[in-house]
C-alpha cells in the first residue's frame, strides 16, 4: 500500500526557524503534537547550534522512547544569510523536509512517498480538467433537493 504526502507530517527548516531555532551558539527546544499517517505523536525537538549543528528528536512510538539525531548542514543563500538543510539519518542525503511515519524519521526518498494525484491515470486527470466543473454542475441539476432523480428533456448541457 502506498503512503501519501498528504497524510504525513513533515518537519522543515522554516517551521523550526519560526519557532526560534537556529540561533547562533544556542540551545533551543520545542514540543510538537501532530498526527502522521493515522498515528498521534508528541515530539520534543532540541537543536544545538554549538560546534556541529544537530537536531535531536525524542518521541514515543508503541510505548517505546525513540531518539533520533539529525545533523544539520549550513547553506548560504544568494541573497545573503544562512539556511539549514537536514541530513537524513537513514539515507545520509541532504533534504529540506523530514517525514515521520510509523516511528521512523526520514526523507521522502526513504519512504518513497507519493502525492494522491500521482496514482491517477493521465486519462482521469484530463477528464477532470475538461469535464470536472461541468459534471459537478450537471450532477447538481440531475438530482433535486430531496435526492430524487429529475427528468431533463432536450440537450442536458443547455442552460449550464
Amino acid at each position: 500500500m502506498s503512503i501519501y504526502y498528504e497524510n504525513c507530517y513533515s518537519i522543515n527548516a522554516k517551521l523550526l526557524r519560526q519557532r526560534g531555532f537556529f540561533k547562533k551558539d544556542g540551545l533551543t527546544f520545542s514540543d510538537f503534537n501532530f498526527k502522521s499517517n493515522g498515528t498521534d505523536y508528541k515530539l520534543r525537538a532540541v537543536v544545538s547550534m554549538a560546534n556541529d549543528p544537530v537536531l535531536v528528536c525524542g518521541f514515543y512510538y508503541n510505548r517505546k522512547l525513540n531518539k533520533v539525531e539529525i545533523r544539520l548542514m549550513a547553506q548560504s543563500y544568494n541573497f545573503g544569510g544562512i539556511g539549514y538543510k537536514f541530513i537524513c539519518p537513514i539515507t545520509g542525503k541532504s533534504c529540506t523536509k523530514l517525514y515521520i511515519i510509523d516511528g521512523v524519521i526520514a526523507s521522502k526518498n526513504h519512504f518513497k512517498l507519493l502525492h494522491i494525484s500521482q496514482i491517477r491515470s493521465k486519462r482521469q486527470k484530463d477528464m477532470d480538467k475538461k469535464y470536472g466543473i461541468v459534471s459537478k454542475t450537471l450532477l447538481g441539476k440531475l438530482f433535486s433537493r430531496n435526492g430524487d432523480f429529475c427528468e431533463m428533456k432536450g440537450n442536458v448541457l443547455n442552460g449550464l
